[in-house]
C-alpha cells in the first residue's frame, strides 16, 4: 500500500523553518519540509532573506565570444552583466569589436574655439557640447561673452516681468546670461505661481479650504498656505446635522471608527465630538508585557507582529521606544574553528563551506589581518623542512615538487648551509 506524503502547504511557518532559509537551497528545503518549492521561494523573498548563489565560471566557448560582439550584445546572450564581459575581455587583452573612433581637434577647429557660444560651435563642427567646452578649457580659451550693446535699456526693462526662461526664450539667449543679469541688478524674480487677489482673499473666510480651492481651481495645500500668511485661524469643522441624544450615546461605548460607519459621519466628527464631551476611547491601545519585549530583541519585524498579533508599525514604534535594534537571524559569530579557516582557500569558497557571505569573509579576515589565499603558496611541513641541506638543492626541489628558487629562499631563512 502506498503512503501519500502530508501536504503542509496551507499550514503556517514555524520560527525554525523560518531560520533555514537562505542558508539551504529551496529545493532541498521543500524536500525537507514536504512544502511545494513555490512556496518555500515565495515565503523567503517575503521574509527578505536573501540565496547566495556562487558566481557562474567563464567556459571556454564563452570566452570564444569575446570581441566578436559588442560588450551590450554579448551580456545579453550570455546572461552575464555588461562590466563582467568587458572585464574579461579586458583580462583577455581583446579588442572590442567597435573600438571608439576619437576624432582630434584641427588647427581650423581650434580658431572658433570662443568665437561663439560652445552650443553654436558645436553644432557648426558636428561635436557635442561638452567635447567643445572640454577643448576650450584645455586651451585656456575664455567663454564667448555677450557684448553689453545687445541689452539696451527697453531689454533690461523686461527682467523680472516674467520668468527667466521665457524672456531667454524671447530674445534667444541663455537662461544663465539671463539670470545672472537679473540678479547683477538686483530685480527680483518674477513669480510663475498665480498670486492671489483681494476677492480671492475675502472667500478664504466663507469656506473650508478644500472647498474654496475647488472653487478656485488651487491646491489645498496653496489654500492653507494662504490662510496661514493672512492669519486666519482655522476653526474645528460643524457637520451640518448635529447628532442625535441616540448617537451620542453610541460615543465611547465602541470605537469611532465603527461609530463613524455605523451613524454615517466621518471619523473626524466623532472623535472631535467624544473629546468635546471629555469621554474616553472604547477600545485602549494594549500594554506591553515583558515576554513581549523579550521576542522583540529576538524575532524580525513581521514575524514579531504575526506571532504578537500587532501591527508592524506598533512593534518599530516599540523597538524604538527601548532603544532596541532590529534583530537580523542571518548574523552569527565567528568560532574559532571558522577564524582558522580563513586565508586557507579562496573567500568564495570558504563562504559556500561555512553558509556566509563572501564579504563578511572579507571583513572578518581584515579584521584579522589574515592575508587573502594564494592558490601558489603551499606552507612548509616539517619533513619538508627536515629534507633542506641533506641533499642538493635541485634534488629537494624535485622530491617536493617545488621551484628551486623556493627551496634556495626557505633554506636561507632557516640558516641552513648549502650542500654541493
Amino acid at each position: 500500500m502506498l503512503m501519500h506524503k502530508k501536504n503542509r502547504r496551507i499550514e503556517p511557518w514555524t520560527l525554525g523553518e523560518a531560520k533555514q532559509l537562505g542558508k539551504k537551497p529551496d529545493s532541498m528545503l521543500a524536500h525537507r519540509f514536504r512544502r511545494p518549492l513555490k512556496d518555500v521561494t515565495a515565503e523567503r523573498e517575503r521574509r527578505r532573506v536573501r540565496l547566495i548563489t556562487p558566481p557562474r565560471g567563464w567556459t571556454a566557448r564563452e570566452i570564444k565570444l569575446l570581441g566578436r560582439y559588442t560588450d551590450a550584445e554579448l551580456a545579453r546572450r550570455l546572461r552575464r552583466p555588461r562590466w563582467d564581459v568587458r572585464n574579461r575581455r579586458i583580462e583577455f587583452r581583446i579588442p572590442p569589436l567597435c573600438p571608439h573612433l576619437w576624432k582630434s581637434f584641427s588647427p581650423e577647429e581650434d580658431r572658433l574655439l570662443g568665437t561663439k557660444i560652445d552650443r553654436e560651435v558645436a553644432r557648426l563642427l558636428g561635436r557635442t557640447k561638452d567635447s567643445v567646452l572640454h577643448r576650450r578649457r584645455r586651451l585656456n580659451i575664455p567663454s564667448f561673452k555677450t557684448s553689453p550693446l545687445f541689452w539696451t535699456e527697453a531689454r533690461r526693462k523686461l527682467l523680472g516681468t516674467m520668468p527667466d526662461k521665457e524672456l531667454a526664450r524671447r530674445l534667444k539667449r541663455s537662461y544663465e546670461s539671463v539670470a545672472a543679469l537679473r540678479q547683477r541688478l538686483g530685480i527680483p524674480l518674477c513669480p510663475a505661481r498665480n498670486l492671489w487677489r483681494p476677492e480671492e482673499d475675502k472667500l478664504l473666510r466663507t469656506a473650508p479650504p478644500k472647498e474654496i480651492a475647488k472653487r478656485l481651481n488651487r491646491s489645498l495645500g496653496s489654500a492653507r498656505g494662504r490662510r496661514i500668511a493672512l492669519g486666519i485661524r482655522s476653526r474645528p469643522f460643524k457637520s451640518r446635522t448635529p447628532l442625535t441624544l441616540a448617537e451620542i450615546k453610541l460615543l465611547g461605548k465602541m470605537s469611532d471608527a465603527q461609530v463613524a460607519k455605523k451613524i454615517g459621519k466621518s471619523f473626524s466628527i466623532v472623535r472631535y465630538k467624544r473629546q468635546s464631551l471629555g469621554l474616553s476611547p472604547a477600545c485602549l491601545p494594549r500594554r506591553w508585557k515583558a515576554g513581549e519585549d523579550a521576542l522583540l530583541a529576538i524575532l524580525p519585524t513581521r514575524e514579531a507582529a504575526r506571532q504578537l498579533k500587532r501591527s508592524v508599525t506598533a512593534v518599530e514604534s516599540r523597538r524604538a521606544v527601548l532603544g532596541m535594534p532590529v534583530p537580523n537571524p542571518q548574523w552569527r559569530r565567528y568560532t574559532p574553528q571558522e577564524d582558522r579557516l580563513l586565508g586557507t582557500m579562496p573567500d568564495v569558497e570558504l563562504a559556500l563551506r561555512i553558509n556566509r557571505t563572501p564579504q563578511g569573509i572579507q571583513v572578518r579576515r581584515s579584521q584579522l589581518k589574515i592575508p587573502k589565499f594564494n592558490s601558489k603558496f603551499r606552507p612548509w611541513s616539517p619533513q619538508e623542512e627536515a629534507l633542506l641541506g641533506g641533499i642538493p638543492d635541485k634534488e629537494v626541489a624535485r622530491r617536493l615538487n617545488r621551484t628551486l628558487i623556493a627551496v634556495e629562499l626557505r633554506r636561507s631563512r632557516l640558516g641552513i648551509a648549502k650542500r654541493g
